[in-house]
């Protein structure tokens, strides 16, 4: 038979073992459930990263058809541009290339624009030479790109050399018999190119010379 004192201590520690494995099942769970809340973070993270990368890519695709539309748009716009300048050309001398050139010159806002009739000078590498200047490196660009686009669309003409463009201060541009110089005005001062080729017939285009 039992004792009564026997029987409470078993009673005791059946209370101990059960409070034991609640514990324990109570720490299973809350592990359990902080697993569970590490593994949604890192799932939650992982999509946000791949919703990143998707968002980037995206972009990136975006931007790269963009430029290709835009690339395509100008390569069209060039095409169009020489194609209306074949259907235009028409034969020429160089004294209407004079001309072309220092409309282009004028068109610009350039400066003291003039020829000078090389044909008459022994050794003379050149027939024509056009000349103006420009108040700014800006505006010595502009006059040359005018000239280039109106040598084209008029005559089906590109330089077949160019230099100083870089620098904008002395741009020369070489169409063959004539030569086209955009000068920075202060440049243009120092060489002195009509009184380097003082012999030469120097036609004046500006009203104001």
């Amino acid at each position: 038979m039992i004792s009564s004192k026997t029987a409470t201590t078993k009673k005791k520690d059946t209370a101990a073992s059960q409070e034991k494995i609640s514990k324990t099942a109570r720490t299973t769970k809350k592990e359990a459930s902080k697993e569970k809340a590490s593994k949604t973070a890192r799932t939650t993270k992982k999509a946000a990263s791949e919703e990143k990368t998707s968002k980037t890519a995206r972009t990136t695709k975006k931007a790269a058809s963009q430029e290709k539309t835009s690339k395509t748009a100008r390569t069209t716009k060039k095409a169009a541009f020489k194609e209306k300048a074949s259907k235009t050309a028409k034969v020429f001398t160089d004294l209407d290339f004079v001309e072309c050139v220092a409309e282009a010159m004028s068109e610009k806002k350039g400066g003291h624009i003039l020829s000078m009739d090389l044909r008459g000078i022994p050794g003379a590498s050149f027939d024509f030479f056009v000349v103006c200047e420009a108040t700014s490196g800006p505006q010595v660009r502009a006059i040359a790109d005018e000239i280039e686009d109106q040598a084209w669309l008029r005559f089906r003409m590109d330089p077949l050399h160019k230099e100083g463009y870089a620098n904008a201060e002395w741009i020369l541009m070489d169409f063959g018999g004539v030569v086209a110089h955009v000068f920075l005005d202060s440049v243009r001062a120092h060489y002195k190119l009509e009184e380097l080729w003082g012999d030469s017939g120097i036609r004046h285009f500006n009203e104001e010379d």
